[in-house]
């Protein structure tokens, strides 16, 4: 990952205002009193998904180096809901997720995706997911990605996306059974 200058100084000082106890890292709950760029704050669920996701170290917080990689991720799970979310209603449907999904690397089924939606939309009835729950949804597709890869010890380059798409799929079967 490569950041321009430009684009490190701001980051950085979003790091230093969000670690209000400024132990230099960012822990659980301040990564979730935290605003995100564009508004966006995410629910505790989602900032423990995204801890375990980057926390690299296992250090049960966040560094620095952690936080750039989790902000990119935000960043892309964020633009990615806002270029698929086709009628501008702040919302995304099924159609509109379904199309969204693969092109964050999670080719999933209608059936596993109409279970994730009822999982993380707010309401009985709901059939569609705010950003914040957009990137609820990806965290949790990534924290799936991140568990098939160490349990099966794949690299990012011996990484084969049918395989883990299998293997998703099955675990998404399985939560929406429970």
């Amino acid at each position: 990952m490569s950041l321009r200058i430009e684009e490190f100084r701001p980051l950085q000082e979003w790091f230093e205002k969000t670690d209000k106890d400024k132990s230099g890292t960012l822990e659980l709950n301040e990564l979730k009193s935290a605003k995100f760029p564009g508004g966006l704050r995410l629910d505790e669920d989602t900032c423990r998904k995204l801890m375990k996701i980057f926390d690299m170290d296992l250090s049960g917080n966040i560094g620095f180096y952690e936080y750039l990689a989790l902000m990119k991720f935000v960043d892309l799970v964020d633009k990615t809901f806002i270029h698929f979310d086709a009628d501008h209603s702040g919302t995304m449907d099924l159609n509109e997720m379904m199309a969204a999904l693969p092109q964050l690397g999670f080719d999933i089924t209608r059936k596993n995706c109409e279970a994730l939606i009822r999982a993380n939309a707010r309401g009985l009835f709901s059939k569609k997911i705010k950003r914040s729950q957009f990137v609820g949804c990806v965290s949790f597709l990534g924290l799936i990605r991140s568990i098939y890869q160490k349990t099966m010890n794949v690299k990012n380059d011996d990484f084969k996306r049918e395989d883990f798409s299998r293997f998703m799929n099955l675990v998404l079967l399985i939560c929406d059974e429970l």
